[in-house]
Formats: C-alpha cells, sequence, structure tokens
C-alpha cells in the first residue's frame, strides 16, 4: 500500500491547487476501482498541517489505510477554504479541474464517488459537471443543490444514472426533504435512517448497511458477493477496527 500527498491542478483554488490524499493497493491492484472521497463543511481547511481533518467520521480514506477497502484506490482531496471564515464555501468551485483530473489521471478505470453532507452535494455537483464519469456513487446525508438552475442539473443528472445509494437523517429539515425527493428517485437504495448527522456518516464509512446493504457492498457489489461474518454479526469490511477507533 502507497499513501502520499499529491497537488493536482485545480483554477479554483486560491493557489491554483488542490490537496489529495491518495491511498493506493499494490502494484497488482492498481487496475481496480478508484473511489473519489468528498468531505464535509467542516472538513475543509487552507492549511496543509489540517490535511488528516479529511480522515474524520472514519472517512474511506481512512478505511483504506486501515486495509478495508482491498485494491480499492480511493482519493480524497481537501477543499483549501476556511469554514470559520466562509462557512457557505462550494465544492462546485473545484468541480471543473477536479472532473478532469480524475478523467485523465484514471483513465480506463472505474470510478465510484462517495460524499458526506456537503461532500455529497459535491458527488451530485460532479455527475452533472461531467456525465458518465462516476459508475456507481453513494451520498450520506447530502446537503440540498441551489435551488433553479443547480437543482434541475442536478435531478437529471440523477434520473439519467439512478446508480445511486443513500442514507439521509432527521438532523435538518432541508437535507431530510432533499433525502425524500432521492427516495422518490432511487426507491430502495435511498434510505431514511433515524441517526444524527455525524453518527449516521461513521456508520455508513464503516460498512453499516442501516437498514439495507452497505454502502462498499453497493458501490462493489462483484467484491461483496459472500462477505463473511464480521465482529457483532456484521458483514466485515475493514469496518471493526474503524469502529474500535472511534
Amino acid at each position: 500500500m502507497a499513501v502520499r500527498i499529491e497537488k493536482w491542478p485545480n483554477a479554483g483554488a486560491p493557489d491554483g491547487h488542490l490537496r489529495v490524499l491518495v491511498v493506493e493497493p499494490d502494484q497488482e491492484a492498481q487496475k481496480g476501482p478508484v473511489l473519489l472521497s468528498l468531505h464535509g463543511a467542516g472538513e475543509a481547511s487552507p492549511r496543509g498541517n489540517e490535511l488528516p481533518k479529511i480522515l474524520l467520521h472514519s472517512a474511506p480514506g481512512f478505511q483504506a489505510i486501515l486495509g478495508g477497502l482491498p485494491g480499492v484506490t480511493v482519493v480524497s482531496p481537501q477543499a483549501p477554504d476556511d469554514p470559520g471564515a466562509n462557512w457557505n464555501w462550494n465544492w462546485r468551485t473545484y468541480m471543473p479541474d477536479l472532473a478532469e483530473q480524475l478523467a485523465k489521471r484514471y483513465a480506463g478505470r472505474t470510478i465510484l464517488a462517495t460524499g458526506f453532507s456537503r461532500g455529497g452535494r459535491g458527488v451530485l455537483q460532479l455527475m452533472a459537471a461531467k456525465p458518465g464519469l462516476v459508475s456507481r456513487w453513494a451520498v450520506v446525508d447530502p446537503q440540498p443543490p441551489d435551488a433553479g438552475d443547480e437543482d434541475a442539473k442536478i435531478m437529471a443528472a440523477i434520473d439519467a444514472h439512478p446508480d445511486g445509494w443513500v442514507r439521509y437523517g432527521p438532523r435538518y429539515p432541508a437535507m431530510r426533504a432533499f433525502g425524500d425527493r432521492l427516495r422518490q428517485r432511487l426507491g430502495g437504495h435511498a434510505q431514511f435512517a433515524d441517526q444524527d448527522h455525524v453518527p449516521l456518516a461513521i456508520a455508513a464509512h464503516t460498512g453499516d448497511g442501516l437498514g439495507g446493504v452497505g454502502m462498499y457492498e453497493f458501490l462493489q457489489p462483484e467484491q461483496h458477493a459472500a462477505p463473511a461474518a464480521g465482529p457483532r454479526g456484521r458483514r466485515s469490511k475493514g469496518g471493526a477496527a474503524a469502529r474500535a477507533a472511534n
């Protein structure tokens, strides 16, 4: 396994690049899928020493470092915004170049995407900006799009690419209402879970299906055809170690 920090060109960033944490399996598995993981609002930072914030809430990058996502390259960019100064920053600012870099660097590989809260909205923005780039997607308590043009583009992208998985909770009324809309479109793969915002993310990131198939099982069904029973009777996908770490 290799873990490294890369700088990806991005015209939307103040210094012209995004810091990206890349967790890559051994060379024999480097033709496997690539999982883009977009963090939520509070994990953004313009300071390089705060890059570890993107691993909060047992995020996919953390799961990969623990060895829980074998054969998957996990790509975790950090938005270079200061949430204390600008809480309303938006992944949309970075999306055109981020989509281009993903397509260029991982040409010919299956690209999956997941995001929590504002990162969930970012995944949907990516689908609208670059149709066909993402094979399957999963979002946890996604923030709703802006009303009007963005909403119309995102809902059209979902209709065109319904291979999605959604878990949403009761903490924020706007997110619950948006989750209900996604459930109407996606059916059983979009489900309400009665958990608060961050605990919902931790559960999803550690493989809990929250009433259905788990996020990683949905994203890679061929890799989870016969999962082994893990601790506490849950399916083992590396999540047990992550739960112990929280």
